[in-house]
């Protein structure tokens, strides 16, 4: 179980008065403190994590996984926009993203006759075998430095007081709006 040790930020514990630029944030109750630096942490240490595992053990960053997956999600295309939409990332992140994909044959650009303006990131059968062969690693990490770290009755838990932190109730329907929309015009396309 964690530690409810006491802050170690000098301004909390009074050893070090610090600039008097970080005297508000000195006066914030030590739990706050706390419960900041340990989100921060924990977040960059899972993900240093699950990514360090994830390339080891496969073609493809962590970063790139979640590309890959949103892609396969969408039936294989999906526009840039609402990948950076899925991601909270900028679209210009994205092409950066979608250019290292591309490079390594996972994805295409795809733009399309009636909207030249829409741009799309296509899976190649390529990419799909990465992401394939990224599945397996990737799920091993996330049980391993996220999952089982979380006691089993508090996930529930935990899960609801990170959507809170998106401050965005509709995020996850949003998210699956965009999906089922990617879906029905990829099935179209298909058939067409």
């Amino acid at each position: 179980m964690p530690s409810k040790r006491q802050s170690t930020i000098p301004e909390a514990t009074g050893r070090h008065a610090g600039s008097s630029a970080s005297a508000p944030y000195a006066d914030l109750p030590a739990v706050n403190q706390r419960a900041w630096v340990n989100f921060l942490k924990a977040y960059k240490v899972v993900v240093e994590k699950v990514d360090k595992a994830t390339v080891a053990a496969s073609p493809v960053s962590l970063a790139e996984y979640e590309l890959l997956l949103y892609v396969d999600w969408a039936g294989g295309r999906i526009r840039f926009i609402d990948l950076a939409k899925l991601t909270l990332l900028s679209q210009s992140q994205i092409s950066r993203r979608i250019d290292s994909l591309q490079a390594r044959g996972y994805v295409l650009r795809e733009s399309t006759n009636t909207d030249r303006r829409a741009t799309f990131a296509v899976m190649t059968p390529a990419g799909l075998a990465a992401f394939t062969q990224s599945q397996e690693p990737f799920i091993r990490s996330l049980q391993d430095n996220f999952f089982n770290l979380i006691p089993a009755d508090k996930l529930e838990t935990f899960a609801d007081l990170l959507a809170l932190l998106i401050q965005d109730p509709g995020f996850v329907e949003k998210n699956d709006e965009i999906l089922l929309q990617a879906n029905a015009v990829n099935r179209r396309r298909r058939s067409s």
